[in-house]
C-alpha cells in the first residue's frame, strides 16, 4: 500500500519538475539598439533653449548624433549634438555646438529690490556656444518612449557682442544703482545648464 501511494506521487511530482527545468528565466531588458529618435527637449539655458525638439540618430549602440531647433526665449536657437554612452546603462556625455540671438543682464539672478549696482546688458544677434554635457541618463527602451536627463556647461564662442550697454550708476541715489555696471568688457558666461528629453525611437535593423 505504502508503495502504490509513493508510486502515485512520483508521477505527480514528476511532469512539474520537468515542466519547471524547461521553463527558461525572463529574458534581461533588450540593450540599447541602432535607433532613430525624435524627442521634445525641455529645461533651462540648454543647447535648444527653454525647450525645442529635435531628431537623434544612434547608428550604433554607443554613440549619438542629434539635431534640433527650440527657442531660448529671445529667438531660434538650432543645435547639432553627439553622445557617447554606455550602452546597458545609458550613462554618457557629449559635445555639440549650438547658434542663436541672446541676451544677458549683469542682475539677471539678482532679487535685490534696490540692486547697488547698475545693469549692463550684452547682446548677440547670433551667439555661438560649445556645449559639454558633462552627465546624461537615459532609459533603456526599444521602440517605446525614451526619457533622458542632462545637465551641461554652455561656453561661449563668439565674446564680442553685436551691442552692449553699461549701466551707470548714481552715487546720491539712495534707492537707485549707485555704482556703474560692469565694463562691456567683462563677457558673461559660461552657464551651467539643465534638462530632459523624451520621445519615441525606432530600432534600425
Amino acid at each position: 500500500m505504502v508503495k502504490r501511494w509513493i508510486a502515485v506521487a512520483v508521477l505527480l511530482i514528476a511532469p512539474s519538475r520537468a515542466r519547471a527545468e524547461s521553463e527558461e528565466p525572463p529574458a534581461p531588458p533588450p540593450p540599447r539598439e541602432r535607433q532613430l529618435a525624435f524627442v521634445l527637449q525641455a529645461g533651462a539655458g540648454t543647447p535648444l533653449g527653454f525647450y525645442g525638439a529635435a531628431f537623434e540618430l544612434a547608428p550604433v549602440p554607443w554613440f549619438v548624433i542629434g539635431t534640433g531647433v527650440g527657442s531660448n526665449g529671445d529667438g531660434a536657437q538650432i543645435a547639432l549634438m553627439t553622445r557617447a554612452r554606455m550602452p546597458e546603462r545609458g550613462i554618457g556625455f557629449g559635445l555639440g555646438v549650438s547658434v542663436g540671438p541672446f541676451s544677458h543682464s549683469s542682475n539677471a539672478m539678482s532679487f535685490d529690490i534696490f540692486p547697488k549696482e547698475a545693469k549692463t546688458v550684452w547682446s548677440w544677434d547670433r551667439a555661438a556656444w560649445l556645449n559639454l554635457e558633462m552627465a546624461s541618463i537615459e532609459t533603456a527602451s526599444t521602440n517605446t518612449l525614451r526619457f533622458r536627463f542632462f545637465v551641461g556647461l554652455a561656453v561661449l564662442l563668439n565674446r564680442t557682442p553685436t551691442s552692449c550697454v553699461q549701466g551707470r550708476g548714481n552715487p546720491s541715489s539712495w534707492f537707485g544703482a549707485s555704482v556703474d555696471g560692469p565694463p562691456c568688457s567683462d563677457t558673461p558666461g559660461p552657464f551651467l545648464y539643465v534638462g530632459a528629453a523624451v520621445g519615441p525611437g525606432i530600432a534600425i535593423r
